[in-house]
């Protein structure tokens, strides 16, 4: 019991490394919590038991580790994304179609169990820290698509205290409560051109994760994991950089009006670039639950054939609507050049007051619509199959397949989440170094179907034919105590 004080100094170092993780971009759920689950491709992650990474996989798992454990986990991830048959036409009908628009990204999640059978018979207490979802993009300047998405940058991290008890040994029961900080940033362009206009934002909110473990048989293990849905409202920053006011008078409503007024667009004078904040802005957000299934059996003492399917209720996520906080008072109030051509319409008479109003509206409509993100995802389920095999007393080789169905179809589908059905074949390794200390090593290819992305608004349309894959590689250290 000496060795527990320990372990909780390290867990909390851990945690402070862990802080600082950054989020895989291909996806909205990050599945790189577990190297030694990587090797297999997460088949069975909930029932096989190796390590105190298992926390994520199954929290009732910790009830299987008969000593203090730590595990720490690093993933390097690099992403490529092929556009062809690009099109667009009106404020989307030129620029660039670079594609890998994914950064590298490394990930990093820490774990820590410890059994307190001194307290009582079959209890056991973990912490974890992880990346659940996430994700991160960024086009280049000139994406011809920007009017519809560029940089896309979302990440949550979790601290999950957990609570694990045997109740005999056939059944094992665990519940994590999740403390989860969401902070990201979405810009796109107004124009087609090289201004921005986004929200950054951050929240913590709380949730659960349920696992029950099963051994029905000596060979056979069945585990069931719950991940609670989490609701956020991020307190945003609404921005608007580099944006040439006319733009905003520009629209079809307005354009049209001031045509009828006999005011030319083009003949007016420029105007100096607008940059505008707002603190008011706000953003609901819910990440989904999920609930998985993995199976464990154990062919012969060396080789083990392992399995999962996980439900995702993706369909929880339908348009964002944030809250800006912009306006064209707020607008007028920021850019005295803009406030006073409108002031010299009003007073030549070639705008009433009304009219004035009229063309308040509208600006504010744009500004209020322009980052409504109309998501509507389906419910998806993930099949994975893997197997690992024991060498010898110091190396067991594992290796996987799995085939995640996008959550999204091509209506629906966008250039910040273009998605299509995933393939994944994994490989693996554990390396025994000493008696209480091993090493964990895996590789995964993912690559995508074709995804057809098409989107259209009153002033451009966009399509795109995405092809996406991406190469992880991540080591995990394990001991213990």
């Amino acid at each position: 019991m000496r060795m527990q004080p320990k372990l909780i100094t390290i867990a909390i170092s851990l945690i402070s490394v862990g802080s600082i993780t950054q989020t895989f971009a291909q996806g909205y759920a990050v599945n790189e919590q577990s190297i030694s689950a990587m090797g297999s491709a997460y088949a069975g992650r909930g029932a096989n038991v190796q390590d105190a990474s298992i926390l994520y996989g199954n929290p009732a798992g910790i009830t299987q580790l008969e000593h203090a454990e730590i595990s720490q986990n690093l993933t390097f991830v690099k992403a490529y994304s092929d556009l062809k048959n690009t099109q667009g036409s009106g404020l989307a009908s030129q620029g660039s179609n670079d594609g890998d628009f994914v950064p590298e990204v490394i990930l990093g999640s820490s774990y820590a169990s410890v059994p307190l059978n001194h307290l009582i018979d079959g209890l056991s207490a973990g912490l974890g820290i992880y990346v659940p979802f996430g994700i991160s993009s960024n086009y280049e300047t000139n994406f011809q698509g920007s009017v519809f998405g560029d940089k896309t940058k979302v990440k949550v991290v979790t601290i999950q205290p957990t609570i694990a008890y045997e109740i005999n040994p056939k059944i094992s029961v665990g519940l994590g409560a999740t403390i989860n900080r969401m902070d990201g940033e979405i810009n796109q362009s107004l124009t087609g051109q090289t201004d921005r206009t986004g929200l950054k934002g951050e929240d913590f909110a709380g949730g659960y994760n349920l696992g029950l473990l099963l051994h029905p048989t000596e060979k056979t293990h069945v585990g069931l994991t719950y991940h609670s849905k989490v609701e956020y409202k991020l307190k945003d920053t609404a921005y608007l950089k580099g944006l040439n006011p006319m733009a905003l008078l520009a629209n079809p409503q307005a354009a049209a009006l001031l045509a009828q007024k006999g005011i030319d667009l083009a003949a007016l004078p420029p105007l100096n670039a607008l940059n505008m904040t707002s603190q008011d802005a706000s953003l609901k957000v819910t990440t989904p639950e999920s609930a998985e299934l993995s199976v464990s059996y154990q062919v012969t003492p060396n080789l083990n054939l392992l399995g999962s399917a996980t439900w995702t209720r993706w369909s929880r996520l339908g348009t964002l609507s944030p809250e800006t906080g912009f306006s064209a008072d707020l607008l007028l109030a920021q850019n005295a050049q803009l406030a006073g051509l409108l002031g010299q319409m009003l007073a030549s008479g070639k705008l009433s007051p009304e009219e004035i109003n009229q063309i308040k509206k509208m600006v504010d409509a744009q500004l209020a619509g322009n980052h409504d993100e109309v998501l509507k995802f389906k419910d998806n389920w993930m099949f994975n199959v893997g197997a690992e095999y024991r060498v010898n007393p110091h190396w067991k080789v594992r290796a996987g397949y799995a085939y995640d169905q996008s959550p999204v179809d091509t209506e629906h589908r966008t250039v910040r989440l273009p998605l299509g059905n995933r393939n994944i074949v994994s490989l693996g390794a554990n390396y025994q170094a000493t008696e209480n200390t091993s090493i964990d090593a895996g590789y995964m290819y993912i690559f995508e179907n074709t995804a057809r992305v098409h989107q259209e608004k009153s002033n451009a349309n966009y399509s795109a034919e995405y092809k996406n894959t991406a190469h992880t590689v991540g080591l995990q250290l394990n001991h213990r105590f």
